[in-house]
């Protein structure tokens, strides 16, 4: 688990070294790093996941299964947008079987893979989740919710 802290610390502070305003939040010895965007339900996030891949994604949960589908469809209408802003295509991930919904992008990577590797995957992922925020966070602002 300390493996996954010293990630992201070392993530946080390459984006702090882009954006010395992107967070506050510390990266913790768990295999996520979630952010906030500035509306609750909705998190810029981090995640190794168990098939070897390393997602850069908004995570939507407001806690209402209704108002997470509706957020996420209310994106995937501006979905062309999104991608040209983001600069490559997303996943679109409505997880049907839970409540949440996901938007995401990913690479193969492992918390068990080489320093040099993480690197590399650090250097991927900082532009992307500067651009997550750019791009998602005003129209998550504006989303119409039952909240």
């Amino acid at each position: 688990m300390l493996r996954y802290q010293q990630f992201y610390t070392r993530l946080r502070a390459a984006l702090l070294k882009r954006d010395p305003q992107f967070t506050r939040a510390k990266g913790l010895p768990q295999c996520w790093w979630s952010l906030g965007t500035g509306r609750s339900g909705f998190s810029l996030a981090f995640s190794f996941t168990l098939d070897d891949k390393f997602r850069v994604e908004l995570y939507i949960d407001t806690g209402n299964k209704e108002d997470n589908e509706r957020a996420f469809g209310d994106l995937k209408e501006r979905q062309a947008e999104i991608e040209a802003s983001v600069g490559q295509a997303l996943v679109w991930d409505p997880l049907p079987e839970k409540r949440a919904c996901r938007i995401f992008i990913a690479a193969g990577a492992s918390i068990d893979d080489s320093d040099e590797r993480l690197a590399e995957v650090i250097e991927w992922a900082v532009p992307l989740a500067l651009k997550f925020r750019e791009t998602f966070t005003p129209l998550i602002k504006d989303l119409q919710l039952n909240e």
